[in-house]
């Protein structure tokens, strides 16, 4: 028996945490604006709290697709 209410299921319950349409990581992964690292020349530095994520400027609300490389001969 579901202490829920009718109508509610327990993936309704789960949290939403979309992928950044720039870097493809969760969206609790970034950092909130005030929290955001700017270089000396005002660019951001850091916006992702993820290793290894360059060039991540803060959360994107977009479909995340990866850049696909192709080999050419």
């Amino acid at each position: 028996m579901s202490s829920l209410p009718p109508g509610v299921t327990t993936s309704m319950c789960e949290p939403d945490d979309p992928a950044c349409g720039r870097c493809g990581h969760a969206w609790s992964d970034h950092l909130d604006e005030e929290d955001i690292v700017y270089d000396a020349d005002g660019y951001v530095a850091t916006a992702c709290n993820m290793k290894h994520c360059d060039g991540c400027e803060g959360f994107l609300d977009d479909e995340y697709e990866p850049e696909v490389f192709q080999e050419y001969d």
